[in-house]
């Protein structure tokens, strides 16, 4: 969060130091006006997105629990890759369809992919299994 909170910094001061300040001249006041309020409106839509972002910074994941001997995985539906859920797992049963907000880890030292959760988000009740084909 640390490293996030720089970039923010930077991305203001950048901003900002597209504005130069200039002596003000009678003839060129209005103008002066118009791109100051330009600066402000462009740098508070900045600042609001920025926070926004960090409010929800996170991975959501949803897919289907299965409990196995190492602990709880889960069965990523975007790329359908499975993780060992570690962190706040409390509430998230094993055969349900669930939404969890986290952070992915790295690989441990026997292959395995482990999901962090920050925030258990929604149960969508049993998963459903798919049906066999002939």
């Amino acid at each position: 969060m640390f490293g996030l909170r720089r970039r923010y910094i930077a991305v203001i001061l950048c901003l900002a130091l597209l504005f130069p300040a200039r002596p003000a001249k009678a003839d060129n006041l209005g103008k002066d006006v118009a791109w100051t309020v330009v600066a402000i409106v462009g740098i508070t839509v900045v600042v609001t997105i920025l926070i926004v972002h960090a409010a929800h910074h996170g991975t959501s994941m949803t897919g289907c629990v299965s409990a196995g001997a190492d602990g709880m995985t889960i069965q990523n539906e975007g790329d359908q890759q499975s993780f060992l859920l570690t962190g706040d797992t409390a509430g998230i049963k094993a055969g349900d369809r669930v939404k969890v907000q986290g952070k992915k880890k790295s690989k441990d030292a026997t292959g395995s992919r482990h999901f962090f959760v920050e925030r258990f988000k929604k149960d969508f009740g049993p998963c459903q299994v798919a049906p066999a084909t002939p």
